[in-house]
């Protein structure tokens, strides 16, 4: 937990290794200090059962941290896995190609398609879907603030005012009273 602490991200939690060493330190005191005593003064023999469940519980608390830190460890190890991979389908591979998804959306010949190509394709791709969601978004509450919708797609509020600029200037949507109403001209896609 120490050498976990000294190498975490900012964005991870601390693990408890203060409580984790303190505990061991009862632990060993409590131990040590009841066979010292149990040799000076024979007589506490009989109290000397009471102290095992406190002996027990404390052993039971650093498992249990233990245990957590372990957990905590495959969380952080998962996240970057994941992260990786996502990463790594995102790259395009050493022949440039971006994928079947991507090659449906330019030409019908590949050759005459080029990286930079491929990329605007992309992005008006993402372009086109955030902007039907942000009209799906309206259609089912349209006094959403540009703050929740920011949240929903992923993207910052000032990103949103564009698309909702991108939106009215098509005609797909326009303010009202009520929030934003869709427009029924909204065959575009």
């Amino acid at each position: 937990m120490w050498e976990y602490n000294g190498s975490k991200r900012k964005s991870d939690a601390k693990a408890p290794f203060l409580l984790s060493a303190s505990l061991v330190c009862v632990y060993l005191l409590s131990t040590i200090g009841l066979t010292i005593l149990l040799d000076i003064f024979p007589e506490l023999g009989r109290y000397a059962p009471a102290m095992f469940p406190l002996i027990a519980l404390v052993g039971a608390i650093n498992l249990a941290l233990r245990s957590e830190h372990r957990r905590r460890l495959f969380e952080i190890s998962q996240t970057r896995n994941g992260r990786k991979t996502v990463k790594d389908s995102c790259r395009v591979n050493s022949s440039g190609n971006l994928g079947q998804e991507v090659s449906n959306l330019l030409s019908i010949d590949p050759k005459t398609d080029t990286l930079s190509d491929k990329a605007l394709a992309v992005r008006k791709s993402n372009l086109s879907n955030r902007l039907n969601d942000l009209v799906s978004f309206y259609l089912v509450n349209p006094s959403l603030g540009a703050t929740d919708l920011a949240k929903s797609l992923g993207v910052s509020r000032q990103t949103i005012y564009s698309y909702i600029k991108l939106l009215e200037d098509s005609g797909r949507i326009r303010r009202s009273d009520k929030g934003m109403e869709v427009t029924m001209n909204n065959n575009k896609k």
